[in-house]
C-alpha cells in the first residue's frame, strides 16, 4: 500500500545513500528526482509517497 505524505526530519548521506531521519524515530530510505545535497545535515520536510521504508520524493526544502 502507498501512502502520499509530508514527512519531517534531518537529511542525512551515508554511504552515498540519501536517509531522511524522521522525527518519530523512522529511517526512511529516499529516491529523489534530483541530489539536494545543499540540505545534507540540515532539518528538511520531505513530501512524496511511501512504500515500507522507501519514499519516492517529490519535493524537498529546508525548514
Amino acid at each position: 500500500m502507498t501512502e502520499k505524505v509530508n514527512l519531517t526530519g534531518r537529511l542525512v548521506r551515508p554511504e552515498g545513500n540519501f536517509i531522511l531521519a524522521c522525527d518519530d524515530g523512522r529511517k526512511l530510505r529516499l529516491i529523489l528526482p534530483r541530489m539536494p545535497v545543499d540540505l545534507v545535515e540540515k532539518m528538511v520536510v520531505v513530501t512524496g509517497t511511501v512504500r515500507d521504508d522507501l519514499v519516492e520524493v517529490e519535493g524537498v526544502a529546508a525548514f
